[in-house]
């Protein structure tokens, strides 16, 4: 007996979040989501609140801190959320579940679907986590009664249509050839920095308002409702003690909120759609061509047109690796293997050189930094990554002193690999701003531990992508504040920015080390 759509849906559903919850990223985020609900959630009495209305905070009400918890995690949900729940088919094309799964009456649609609610309620069930650990902190810092509802029902509405339109963005992006790859994972940041300035226009009313999937306009109307509020903060926000607090008050479910919020959450549909018009079935001819859209004919010839170039690395390499000191031969070979391998970053590692040569001295100390550190986002996502997705993880072990030398073999690598385009413009920003030019050197080896210890704790190269991008994207918008300016590029940075990066860079290489020793030991 066949059975019902319903069933066939919800255990695809079910299934893919059990597998998505034995994920070590799963961990992690409810960690970082658990800090982060201690960090937001401050003591008045220090004089900083977590909603702040021209000058004067709200009280520590149920429904101020749902809204602004809801607010701030909106931002991490909507970005991290992405990269959590995508590559989801090319684990079950590499598992080789997807063949079997073609072969049986389930369609196309209904594996999609079931894929989609397996990853809505895994952003769910992670945000879930995170709302208990706000509500815990309510008990602590919490100024009015504990109202568990009021906390669930802002939840659903501020971050609910961002979970299911993010989970169906990931499912599309997998499905269409030129984005199941780096590029989707790149192009998804400038969809989420959309998402942003959306969220800034969502307050009016109209298209506004449905396409305002974080939810950031929806929680400033609640409080522009009851307000007339010029300056808006949430956060951890200074407030003037001598300003009275005030109080916002329980929101209105009517349908003027509820429509758009339901709209909004629609847009799922069209996307979902596009998913299944692009989905390969796990048809091997197609899914055969889909990857090679997604590298495909571009890099072949990108690959022929530098091929001298990377015969000459090669070359190079099968002199300097045997003629290296041992701890440092399979470091030069993994990065000449890198080079050789990726033809783009090689090309792109060529145009820093010439950039630093040919570029004014404002471009190479301000702007070229910056274009470093996401070209690094890119090729050093997989470096710790690439050997167990491959399936040679094992025969690589087998080799003498790799196995246990892993995590320092891939550090070394990402480092040698960080420090080929971080050097050159560090050379020229010396001549004018050494501090500068050391704050550069120290952000080689902030990326590459940042990397390796990602790769090494998730197992996937999109926690490092999505961990990088999101940080870069602070760093931009936080261009005064000396703790950001990890590269030296807004100029800011202070020797105690410089310790500190190289402190949270010596805790990152312990962390590479010690997960790769306790898979060892838990590996036999």
């Amino acid at each position: 007996m066949t059975p019902s759509l319903a069933a066939q849906v919800g255990t695809i559903a079910v299934t893919d979040l059990r597998l998505r919850l034995r994920r070590p990223a799963t961990l992690w985020l409810i960690l970082v989501l658990s800090g982060l609900s201690y960090l937001f959630i401050r003591d008045p009495a220090g004089g900083r609140g977590l909603m702040v209305v021209d000058g004067a905070r709200a009280l520590y009400t149920s429904q101020v801190v749902a809204l602004s918890t809801a607010g701030l995690a909106a931002f991490l949900v909507t970005f991290a959320g992405f990269y959590l729940t995508s590559n989801t088919l090319r684990r079950d094309l590499l598992a080789r579940t997807g063949g079997i799964i073609a072969a049986t009456p389930v369609g196309s649609g209904t594996y999609l679907a079931g894929k989609w609610l397996g990853g809505s309620a895994y952003l769910g069930l992670v945000t879930g986590a995170y709302l208990l650990n706000v509500m815990a902190m309510f008990l602590i810092r919490g100024e009015g009664p504990l109202e568990p509802l009021t906390f669930v029902l802002t939840y659903l509405l501020a971050l609910g249509p961002g979970i299911l339109v993010v989970a169906a963005l990931a499912l599309c992006f997998e499905c269409v050839p030129a984005l199941s790859g780096r590029l989707g994972d790149v192009a998804y940041f400038f969809v989420w920095v959309v998402f942003v300035a959306m969220g800034a226009i969502g307050e009016a009313r109209g298209g506004g308002m449905v396409l305002d999937v974080m939810g950031i306009g929806f929680i400033l109307a609640q409080v522009h409702s009851v307000s007339a509020a010029q300056n808006i903060a949430i956060g951890v926000t200074p407030f003037d003690p001598r300003l009275a607090a005030w109080v916002l008050p329980p929101m209105s479910l009517t349908a003027t909120i509820l429509l758009p919020r339901f709209v909004t959450a629609l847009l799922a549909v069209p996307i979902l759609l596009a998913a299944r018009l692009f989905f390969h079935r796990f048809d091997p001819a197609r899914a055969r061509s889909a990857s090679q859209a997604t590298s495909g004919q571009f890099i072949r010839q990108v690959s022929l047109l530098v091929k001298p170039l990377t015969r000459v690395v090669a070359d190079a390499g099968a002199r300097l690796v045997p003629a290296a000191p041992g701890a440092l031969r399979p470091v030069l070979a993994e990065t000449v293997m890198t080079l050789c391998q990726s033809p783009l970053v090689l090309l792109a590692w060529l145009g820093v050189l010439a950039a630093t040569l040919f570029s004014t001295t404002a471009t190479v100390h301000r702007t070229l930094p910056l274009v470093v550190s996401a070209l690094l986002a890119v090729g050093l996502a997989d470096l710790s990554t690439r050997d167990r997705a491959a399936g040679t993880q094992a025969m690589l072990y087998s080799m003498p002193r790799v196995k246990p030398d892993y995590a320092r073999i891939k550090l070394g690598a990402a480092l040698v690999l960080a420090l080929l385009f971080c050097l050159p413009p560090a050379l020229r920003i010396a001549l004018e701003a050494p501090a500068a030019a050391l704050s550069l050197l120290i952000a080689a080896g902030f990326m590459a531990a940042l990397a390796t210890a990602l790769g090494l704790l998730t197992r996937t190269p999109k926690t490092f992508m999505g961990v990088f991008l999101l940080f870069l994207y602070m760093v931009l918008n936080g261009a005064q504040l000396p703790a950001l300016d990890f590269a030296g590029w807004n100029g800011v940075a202070t020797g105690s920015t410089r310790v500190g990066y190289l402190v949270v860079t010596a805790l990152l290489v312990a962390l590479a080390e010690g997960k790769h020793r306790w898979d060892l030991a838990r590996e036999g």
